[in-house]
């Protein structure tokens, strides 16, 4: 039976990880599942940017989903979704999603629905957990998209951890697999040790829940380094991993994060992280790159904990070659474990 699966797509944004998303994940399907006969990106009709801190645009979001959600409708009227077609939506913080079982069920055309999960209202640290303040209808609005969806997908098992805790869900539709960035793999380069700068990094976004004011504070007391905010720096994804590759460590106070791919990215351009001991960092990285996550665990706690962290970062910088050399190690860990989509896609 002919079967096409529907990319529904994030918008394809160059400062994001979206806009490699959306060649990577038709590739990666087509690579995987030569079974599958029609793969068709669904985009929305406008291009946007971000909010401030955020990821994507609050309000242009929900224009480029909508259009979306427009064009499926008019696919089920006119008959050109047919039964066992697949829908993988890259964002399953969508909406649309509940609008699709609809017109399936209603219209008696059976598709399977995946969807990615980013990030929400039910982790607290959040952009929409910590803006949010009625959880009640946002957190039954995720546990509806949960049940609706017959394939939940985290990039990370701390995150689907999260996820099932917090909504108090079954778990029975929750997965965990790796995520479609083979382009940070066909990307990736080093340059020689030597010619390496003392640039300490800050490659997340400018967000409480990311505590940019340590990474201020830090930069005031360690002058000898040169600390950058890469977002303040409006770069090109090309510019951005010059940056990383010349920068000796990539830093992390994160009290959000359940991926995190600044760290994958320093990783494979031979930039040591610097990650505390929680979150989705407690798995994906080797402890040679982890420290207390005490330390930064708030202001209060990193003032408290100053000296700790600045005897910490300057072991990396002096040692760097030390730990550059444990870096092939970590790459291991995270090509077979995340830096794939592969076992998601072999459920489509």
């Amino acid at each position: 039976m002919t079967k096409t699966v529907y990319v529904v797509a994030l918008e394809p944004i160059d400062q994001r990880y979206t806009a490699q998303w959306y060649t990577a994940i038709p590739a990666e399907i087509a690579k995987w599942r030569p079974d599958i006969d029609n793969i068709v990106t669904i985009d929305g009709d406008v291009s946007t940017g971000t909010t401030a801190g955020a990821f994507l645009d609050f309000a242009l979001t929900n224009i480029w989903k909508n259009n979306q959600l427009n064009k499926i409708a008019k696919m089920f009227s006119s008959g050109e979704i047919k039964p066992g077609d697949v829908f993988l939506f890259t964002d399953a913080w969508n909406s649309g999603i509940i609008q699709v079982k609809y017109m399936s069920e209603l219209l008696g055309i059976p598709v399977t629905l995946h969807g990615i999960w980013h990030a929400g209202a039910y982790d607290k640290t959040d952009i929409l957990g910590f803006t949010i303040k009625d959880k009640t209808w946002v957190h039954e609005f995720e546990r509806a998209i949960y049940y609706t969806l017959d394939y939940n997908w985290y990039g990370s098992e701390y995150h689907k951890q999260l996820f099932c805790r917090v909504l108090n869900v079954d778990g029975k539709k929750a997965f965990h697999s790796g995520q479609p960035h083979i382009s940070i793999l066909t990307s990736a380069a080093t340059i020689p040790v030597e010619q390496k700068e003392n640039i300490i990094l800050f490659g997340h976004r400018i967000s409480p829940d990311k505590q940019p004011e340590i990474f201020e504070d830090l930069a005031r007391c360690l002058p000898q380094y040169k600390f950058v905010f890469s977002q303040k720096m409006k770069l090109s994804k090309d510019e951005y991993y010059d940056l990383i590759r010349r920068s000796k460590v990539s830093f992390s106070a994160n009290l959000h994060e359940n991926f995190g791919i600044s760290m994958v990215e320093a990783v494979f351009n031979g930039t040591v992280p610097c990650v505390p001991d929680r979150l989705s960092y407690r798995e994906m990285y080797n402890g040679a790159f982890v420290y207390p996550a005490e330390w930064t665990a708030s202001w209060a706690a990193y003032a408290e904990n100053k000296k700790n962290i600045i005897e910490w970062i300057k072991n990396l910088m002096e040692n760097y070659d030390k730990y550059y050399q444990m870096l092939p190690d970590q790459k291991t860990k995270l090509l077979n474990e995340y830096m794939t989509a592969r076992k998601m896609v072999s459920q489509l």
